[in-house]
């Protein structure tokens, strides 16, 4: 009861936080979810690399913006270290292996660039502001409700992931975090099986917390579901959106880098 005490008081503060007007040096949801189709579509598509390095460019820049360095330093150690074999490796050791570790750096740099893209929109979209985007998108209830109850759910993952272990390292049960690698079933033992059951109480509460919100209601057309959260176009969304269509165009362009 108090863990679920818990998760409704934050929930009832999250909305009376968004009771105040609206952030515009925020994007929009709705931008959000279009950049980040965007990014997947541009940087994973059958294009040149140079399409890749301009979304990592993008995305190192709004992580930036937002303060989020140590999300930046590992995005940022992906991208440089998978373009610096793909685009120096071939050239300095020729063969059949280099080409393959080229190959490895290629969909590292693509990766990290989707991820990247993913993690900014996770880490600047709540869960309520990605419901209220999706219900003004007229997208069905069967999407919306999984989606923000995922949205919900990876956070309290984490937060209870990093409690486990910062509990274990002060029992001294796990002297570092290198010590689970070399003991499977040691970190089965100690962080797995705690953290599935955390994770079937955190379930638990989460649907509470839907219910008392009334996600699980039949839909009426004369009275739809409403949202205390704004929603607006700012001047964020539109560099956001100028930028989508620079990246598509460069795209489209079928200039490649390099030759």
């Amino acid at each position: 009861m108090s863990s679920l005490g818990v998760t409704l008081g934050a929930s009832l503060a999250a909305e009376g936080h968004s009771q105040r007007p609206r952030n515009t040096r925020q994007a929009d949801p709705r931008t959000k979810l279009a950049f980040l189709l965007t990014m997947n579509v541009v940087a994973l598509g059958r294009g040149p690399f140079i399409c890749a390095l301009a979304c990592a460019g993008v995305v190192m820049i709004l992580l930036a913006t937002n303060h989020f360095w140590r999300s930046l330093g590992v995005i940022s150690t992906f991208l440089l270290v998978g373009s610096a074999l793909y685009l120096g490796l071939p050239r300095l050791a020729p063969g059949p292996v280099s080409a393959l570790i080229a190959g490895l750096g290629f969909w590292a740099t693509r990766f990290a660039v989707a991820g990247g893209a993913a993690l900014w929109f996770l880490m600047t979209t709540s869960a309520g502001e990605l419901s209220a985007a999706l219900d003004r998108l007229r997208v069905p209830r069967v999407i919306v409700i999984p989606l923000t109850v995922m949205l919900r759910f990876i956070p309290l993952v984490v937060a209870e992931l990093r409690a486990i272990v910062d509990a274990m390292r002060v029992r001294g049960v796990i002297p570092s975090g290198g010590s689970l690698m070399r003991h499977p079933v040691k970190a089965a033992e100690y962080v797995v099986m705690p953290l599935i059951a955390a994770m079937m109480r955190m379930t638990d509460d989460l649907s509470a917390s839907a219910l008392l919100r009334g996600l699980g209601r039949p839909v009426n057309r004369r009275r739809p579901r409403t949202s205390v959260i704004r929603l607006g176009f700012s001047r964020v969304d539109a560099v956001i959106l100028v930028v989508i269509v620079g990246l598509c165009a460069l795209r489209v362009s079928g200039w490649v880098w390099p030759r």
